[in-house]
């Protein structure tokens, strides 16, 4: 696997499992390629949303914001593409005035096309970068769920409960003695007759 070099605890990027690739373009020849996941980490399961915020990220780190000329190299063109197997798909360039759909089969994707008119037009407004993020950034998480709830019966038999039981030892950072605490309490409660 191919990785690029870490400072301090930065995760490594995933070059080979990220869903997008983009590559910017400076003016002085230079290009900065980047990917949509870190080693060890998840991506979002909506893909738009993690290329929409991806975007934005880009808008706030000033790379599409005119007005961060004077700080950064003036950029050229983004190009953002979907990894399909060993390929690389276009999807858009994005321009300081305008965007180009390199590829019109993503014209279809209405989520996507939505996003970007929405961006450009605030851009043209004049908003800052800080203002836009705000207005179109996907902030959806899942809720967090307290795994030893024991509120309503969550469980339809002693099978499903040993198998929540085993999942949480083996796959969380919960201690031991909490879980057993919560089983015995939990059987006590909706398994006891």
């Amino acid at each position: 696997m191919l990785k690029t070099k870490q400072t301090g605890n930065e995760p490594v990027w995933d070059r080979e499992n990220s869903t997008f690739v983009r590559t910017i373009y400076l003016t002085n020849g230079y290009t900065l390629t980047g990917y949509s996941k870190k080693v060890g980490r998840n991506e979002r399961h909506d893909k738009i949303d993690l290329l929409t915020n991806w975007i934005l990220r880009d808008l706030k780190n000033g790379y599409l914001d005119k007005e961060t000329t004077r700080k950064i190299t003036p950029l050229d063109r983004i190009e953002y593409y979907r990894r399909n197997g060993d390929n690389l798909d276009p999807i858009i360039n994005l321009y300081y005035e305008c965007p180009d759909w390199i590829n019109t089969k993503w014209l279809d994707n209405k989520k996507l096309v939505s996003f970007i008119n929405r961006l450009y037009s605030l851009m043209r407004k004049g908003l800052n970068a800080g203002a836009i993020s705000n207005e179109l950034e996907v902030r959806t998480r899942a809720p967090k769920q307290d795994p030893f709830d024991l509120s309503k019966k969550r469980f339809i038999n002693m099978i499903d409960l040993n198998a929540y039981v085993l999942r949480l030892r083996n796959q969380s950072d919960l201690p031991n003695e909490a879980v057993d605490n919560f089983y015995r309490k939990y059987k006590e409660k909706y398994f006891t007759f």
